[in-house]
């Protein structure tokens, strides 16, 4: 089996604890701390210290941030060397690709465009590659709860409010090591598609086989009741007289 590459950003107690934890676990961890000294004693245990979070998440296949609050975080991932230079564009545009060829092949009116980096984020030239386009699907390996992928909302951001705009549909792949394959890319074809000949989007669609995508649904399932469980309010007491 491959070694894992995990990037992990932020070297706080908890941090520095779960970076620990993984290279116990075998995974090559690239570590990133805004004060180098911290990461001295994960480097010691075999972890590569990075001089900035793009540089812990160059080549990596999957990335963790562990940080304080919002605007650190934003600076670990968007920020001119964050974590997404290096994950997020691009990461799956040569299958993408070969697919795209394939359904021209069939017939099919697609194409492709590969953002090559995030910051600063190119948005006059996307508007310009998707003017009269009716529909986008667009592929993250990364998920931000309720919101599809991180580059989705960039793109949705991107094309807000102009004219003729195109449906957008959120698709994230490759979570966990997980492969996107032709098939895959075929299935995006037609959802999009679709979404593009009614003008209605559907939910952002993770990208699983169906007994991955019955477990999630469980665990969906599981926690809907957990939450309903505990949005109920608490029974009032009875009082003495009604007791007897």
């Amino acid at each position: 089996m491959t070694q894992k590459r995990v990037a992990f950003l932020g070297l706080g107690r908890m941090g520095i604890g779960m970076a620990g934890r993984l290279l116990d676990a075998g995974f090559d961890v690239a570590v990133y701390n805004r004060t180098a000294d911290k990461a001295a004693p994960l480097v010691e245990r075999g972890a590569r210290s990075a001089g900035s979070p793009r540089d812990a998440a160059e080549g990596a296949d999957a990335a963790i941030s562990m940080v304080a609050d919002d605007a650190a975080s934003r600076a670990v991932w968007f920020g001119d060397d964050g974590a997404l230079a290096a994950l997020a564009p691009g990461s799956f545009a040569t299958k993408a690709k070969a697919a795209v060829d394939r359904l021209r092949a069939a017939g099919h009116k697609v194409g492709l465009v590969r953002p090559r980096l995030l910051r600063p984020f190119p948005e006059a030239a996307l508007r310009a590659a998707l003017k009269g386009v009716k529909g986008v699907a667009v592929v993250d390996q990364n998920l931000s709860m309720g919101k599809g992928g991180i580059l989705f909302a960039e793109v949705a951001s991107a094309l807000y409010g102009l004219d003729g705009a195109p449906v957008l549909v959120s698709f994230i792949g490759g979570l966990g090591g997980r492969d996107i394959d032709a098939d895959d890319f075929a299935e995006m074809a037609a959802v999009t598609q679709k979404a593009a000949d009614t003008g209605e989007a559907p939910p952002p669609r993770l990208l699983f086989d169906a007994d991955e995508l019955a477990e999630v649904r469980k665990l969906q399932t599981l926690a809907a009741v957990e939450w309903s469980k505990e949005s109920e309010p608490e029974p009032e007491p009875k009082s003495e007289e009604a007791a007897s």
